[in-house]
């Protein structure tokens, strides 16, 4: 009687779960991921596109594999554990209902996952011809414009001769246009264009003749030996973040179960950061159980270069900017003055509840870094290039999730490591550990490692967290992290 009760019960809460709208229900939870990270600064643009897709497209959990739920960005790794485990000892899934069996799955969890995924015994399809994929594809054209009612002092209007010797003034207006066109089918094909012009950025006047800021790219996924292509705007993640983590990456939340990071090997990238992408080409190829994500990128940087008085051939970079701000004279003048490069690859082993990874990563620039030194910057990096080895491991059994990377920067021979655990005690009881050691002069140029300060450096701590549910409407995060800074 009591299975019967929940199940009535259930039935109830998916009934006024489906009466949602579909832009409430993708709201919803784009704002339960973001007030889980804590972080007001990540880019949740592919957030929701991955929903909108599972949304018209539901995943069939009696086929997907593991990285597929990843994507769903809904589910810890030892709640997908769980559930593989179930269907492996089991048997398919009967019916959507079945879930509430699951040991690691509460009712919240599966309200949260419902209108993305099904359940049946039909083989999705997994060879599509280009003339299909085109026919059925879809087209998006998204337009936003935004302003300022009160605009700042650098707005003034001011005669061309102050505009063209002054910083203080911006070249352009306070508004801020956007515009993504993009055609997708599925998760496998999508090519796309996005252009942004900031406020206080020229767009038709001067000498300016369109936005500042440009992307494109053309991304390919679903192959059995060419896992996925990605030509021109790209994203690469590697293990937990201390290598290289192209875009953002949630932070240290009071969610003990967000410590972990799932790293999406290769994707497209449809945001307007200026900064942290990579532009070139990548492909991910794939033999059973290995993975070989292998890359390459050219794209110039915003910096300020400097010409030593005495050798007018010598220049170097004395900073770096990363705001992506091009509205006043000396801002434009530090516009693509620098080039980065960067080449890697990243192999890994794959089976289920297991990976490991060993990636390279060369990072280089056409000019010299050497900022101005100072007692609590000494220790950054100064150079034109270093490369950086990691290894990293995921490894989930039955309840305990333990991972970690290790990597090493070749400039100058530092190591940052980080080693974590997740446990879940049952539905409602998971417990993290982290440890964390980032020497005060490594460097990467993308990292994003769990850390309590802005950049995986300089850094030593022992994380410990616990999340307790009391029911479906009462929770408790609680966490203690002891960490210290070596050098200033």
């Amino acid at each position: 009687m009591l299975r019967y009760s929940i199940l009535i019960i259930l039935f109830f809460s998916f009934q006024n779960l489906w009466a949602q709208d579909r832009n409430t229900i993708i709201q919803q939870r784009v704002e339960f991921i973001a007030e889980q990270s804590e972080n007001e600064e990540i880019d949740l643009t592919n957030l929701f596109d991955d929903l909108n897709y599972f949304y018209d497209h539901p995943l069939n959990l009696n086929s997907a594999k593991y990285e597929d739920i990843q994507d769903l960005n809904l589910l810890t790794d030892l709640q997908i554990n769980n559930l593989l485990n179930h269907i492996s000892q089991f048997g398919k899934l009967l019916s959507i209902y079945e879930l509430q069996t699951l040991k690691y799955w509460d009712l919240i969890t599966i309200q949260l996952v419902l209108p993305f995924v099904r359940v049946d015994d039909k083989l999705d399809q997994l060879h599509v011809g280009l003339k299909e994929a085109l026919k059925q594809g879809k087209f998006e054209a998204y337009f936003r414009y935004q302003t300022t009612p009160e605009n700042k002092k650098g707005y003034n209007d001011v005669p061309d001769s102050v505009l063209a010797s002054s910083n203080t003034y911006y070249q352009g207006n306070a508004d801020r246009y956007y515009t993504r066109l993009r055609y997708s089918y599925r998760t496998n094909l999508s090519v796309g264009v996005t252009a942004e012009k900031d406020p206080g950025e020229a767009f038709l006047n001067g000498s300016k003749k369109g936005f500042d800021f440009y992307s494109a790219h053309a991304f390919y996924k679903g192959g059995k030996y060419i896992k996925s292509v990605a030509l021109g705007d790209y994203q690469v993640q590697i293990g937990q973040g201390l290598n290289l983590w192209s875009g953002y990456a949630f932070q240290k939340t009071a969610d003990p179960s967000l410590v972990k990071k799932s790293a999406n090997s290769l994707k497209p990238y449809t945001s307007v950061d200026e900064n942290r992408f990579l532009r070139g080409a990548g492909v991910d190829l794939g033999y059973k159980n290995f993975s070989l994500t292998s890359f390459a990128s050219i794209k110039n940087a915003d910096a300020t270069i400097v010409t030593d008085s005495l050798l007018e051939e010598l220049e170097f970079v004395s900073s770096i900017n990363l705001t992506g701000f091009h509205r006043t004279n000396s801002e434009i003048a530090r516009k693509n003055a620098l080039q980065e490069r960067i080449i890697g690859s990243n192999l890994r082993y794959t089976k289920r509840n297991l990976h490991i990874g060993l990636a390279g990563v060369y990072q280089g620039y056409n000019q010299a870094y050497s900022k101005t030194i100072y007692p609590y910057n000494q220790f950054d990096f100064r150079g034109k290039s270093t490369v950086t080895t990691s290894l990293d491991y995921n490894y989930v059994f039955q309840n305990i999730n333990l991972f970690g990377e290790v990597s090493r920067a070749s400039h100058n021979g530092s190591w940052a490591q980080m080693y974590g655990l997740l446990m879940a005690l049952d539905s409602k009881v998971t417990m993290s550990v982290v440890y964390r050691d980032y020497a005060k002069d490594y460097y990467s140029f993308y990292n994003a490692g769990f850390s309590e300060g802005s950049n995986t450096q300089n850094e030593k701590g022992l994380f410990l967290g616990w999340k307790i549910k009391f029911n479906n409407v009462f929770s408790v995060n609680t966490y203690m992290d002891y960490f210290s800074f070596p050098w200033l």
